[in-house]
């Protein structure tokens, strides 16, 4: 559980992003397809999750259902190897969307801004 772990998972979820344009909902399909069978790569995030986790607070109760089903089907699936860390799963469901968030918003203001900037050199 290594920041080289977290940055691998924040690389997922940024090319889910621009795969699929920045729609939110689409990205977070994306994005739990992938790890139910990578499974690795939110556990090799675990520990920066869960921090991350613990200071969100802007999400909504269907998004926070289903991310933390999501994770309780990560760490179902491993069993008793992970037992350690299963205690406190739900700050690691709260930072996996605000993870998708930060990324969406990214990706939106990059597009705005080539956007303007396109619009700004055409003559």
């Amino acid at each position: 559980m290594t920041v080289e772990g977290f940055a691998g998972f924040r690389e997922v979820i940024r090319r889910a992003v621009r795969q699929l344009n920045g729609a939110p909902n689409d990205v977070l399909e994306a994005v739990e397809n992938h790890v139910r069978v990578h499974q690795e790569l939110v556990l090799g995030a675990w520990d920066e999750l869960r921090q991350r986790g613990a200071a969100v607070t802007r999400v909504t109760k269907a998004e926070y259902d289903r991310s933390c089903q999501l994770v309780n089907d990560i760490l179902q699936a491993k069993g008793n190897d992970i037992a350690v860390i299963w205690r406190d799963p739900h700050p690691v469901a709260k930072a996996l969307i605000e993870l998708i968030a930060q990324e969406v918003k990214a990706y939106q203001e990059a597009v705005d801004r080539n956007s303007a900037g396109a619009g700004a050199t055409r003559v």
